[in-house]
């Protein structure tokens, strides 16, 4: 999002299991796309609500355990 300036405003949320920062995310729901999985987690996770904004702005790598996970992220 941004605001009336310009400037971007970015979601981050403090996990409870580990108190890290991070934005929301979570596995895609069977028949759900990438963007319906953002949009549900956004809200789940920081009750948020509002559209996606063109095509994922890029991904990212990360470690759960032993498995290797890949988080695209959305405006």
């Amino acid at each position: 999002m941004r605001t009336s300036d310009s400037r971007a405003k970015v979601c981050v949320i403090r996990r409870k299991s580990s108190g890290k920062w991070g934005i929301p995310k979570g596995f895609i729901d069977p028949g759900h796309t990438r963007e319906q999985a953002a949009l549900t987690e956004a809200y789940e996770e920081a009750g948020l609500s509002g559209e996606i904004i063109g095509e994922s702005i890029g991904t990212y790598d990360y470690k759960k355990g032993s498995i290797t996970l890949t988080v695209a992220v959305f405006v």
